[in-house]
């Protein structure tokens, strides 16, 4: 009974004009539009997970793996902090690059006291992984400073080194 012309348009899509000369049933396909998530470390003192192509609204979660001596610390889109959980999750609408930010672990002095007066004294330092320095480890010099009549020992260890000492007479 005569024609109909109908426009058709969506966003990101061109529109199109049909002339209907009949009844016509329209079903319109909708493709999923993807996302790229890249994900970098800002040195090679850490690993991370997660990156891929995902469609747009998905729920995508990174994790970042710190290097033994290190700890993780944010991440970031394009030098600005967007996160400091890990993992981290977030909903993907965009490309996005992440970078996972590591920073040494903090350190600080242990100091040790000679009460035996032991001839030799050795530190033997672990990650808790049963690795680390050869035993007996590293013999230790005197700072030079007493308590009482007692030689005073010094180390620098990181957060979460695992310290073993050997006094030991020759």
């Amino acid at each position: 009974n005569g024609s109909t012309t109908t426009t058709i348009s969506a966003a990101n899509i061109s529109s199109e004009t049909y002339t209907l000369t009949s009844a016509v049933t329209i079903t319109p396909v909708w493709k999923a539009t993807t996302s790229t998530v890249t994900v970098t470390t800002s040195a090679t003192n850490g690993t991370v997970t997660g990156a891929g192509v995902y469609e747009e609204g998905t729920s995508v979660t990174l994790t970042a793996t710190a290097d033994a001596g290190y700890q993780f610390k944010n991440w970031t889109v394009a030098g600005a902090e967007v996160s400091t959980a890990n993992p981290y999750t977030f909903t993907v609408n965009e490309d996005v690059t992440l970078v996972a930010n590591f920073e040494e672990l903090p350190e600080e002095t242990v100091y040790f006291i000679n009460t035996g007066k032991w001839s030799d004294v050795y530190l033997h330092l672990w990650n808790g992984n049963a690795t680390g320095t050869e035993w007996p480890g590293s013999q230790l010099t005197a700072t030079g400073e007493k308590i009482g009549d007692y030689d005073v020992y010094s180390y620098t260890a990181k957060q979460g080194d695992h310290l073993n000492l050997l006094f030991h007479e020759n």
